[in-house]
């Protein structure tokens, strides 16, 4: 991932390695992500927020300080919104606190949640238990646990250069029923998981 912001932007990125001793390779598993923190599982206990009420076409507030490569593909995104959906209700500007944060999730259509330093962020989950449609640049090459990155399914993907995001929000905009789908899908994945053996398996495995 930022191998390929920093040739996009024509940054310096120098290689990193790191030793990886051999005893460690059978012992990698593939595990849960933000889901499980406390106030995440509350949330997914719940029903799935409604449909109703949602004032806010676009969740996207984005941080665009950082290393180069980060800072440059969130100046990219920020830009775009701001240039593609001034005639649309988006939370973009400014700071709020958390418990504001998760209101206007619950507020919101849909959330734009890009990469961070990693490809998987709590606002993806965020997202979901809130009932907002998460859009996020293309997951294809991530294995997660649950799956929650199903390409339109359990979200909406979109290029990495985010040439598509115009016609991706505008689709799911102009389209209630698909995004109703979406967020039901999305959560039940999530609230399963939660609620299934495969967790419980996973633990006793680790244990």
């Amino acid at each position: 991932m930022d191998d390929h912001y920093s040739a996009r932007f024509h940054l310096e990125n120098p290689p990193r390695t790191w030793t990886i001793p051999p005893e460690i390779i059978p012992k990698l598993t593939l595990g849960p992500a933000f889901h499980t923190a406390p106030n995440l599982i509350a949330l997914f206990e719940g029903e799935l927020p409604p449909e109703t009420q949602r004032d806010i076409d676009l969740h996207a507030r984005i941080a665009t300080g950082g290393t180069p490569w980060y800072s440059a593909m969130r100046q990219e995104l920020k830009a775009a919104v701001s240039d593609h959906f001034g005639d649309l209700t988006v939370a973009s500007e400014g700071r709020v606190s958390y418990v504001e944060f998760m209101r206007e999730l619950g507020r919101s259509k849909l959330c734009f949640s890009p990469f961070g330093y990693g490809e998987v962020c709590w606002r993806d989950f965020e997202a979901i238990a809130a009932g907002s449609v998460l859009i996020k640049q293309d997951m294809g090459m991530v294995a997660a646990d649950p799956d929650i990155y199903r390409a339109d399914e359990t979200y909406v993907p979109v290029a990495w250069d985010f040439s598509d995001l115009d016609a991706k929000v505008r689709a799911l905009l102009a389209d209630p029923a698909r995004r109703r789908r979406i967020a039901e899908r999305a959560f039940a994945v999530v609230r399963d998981h939660l609620r299934g053996p495969a967790l419980e398996q996973l633990i006793a495995r680790l244990t």
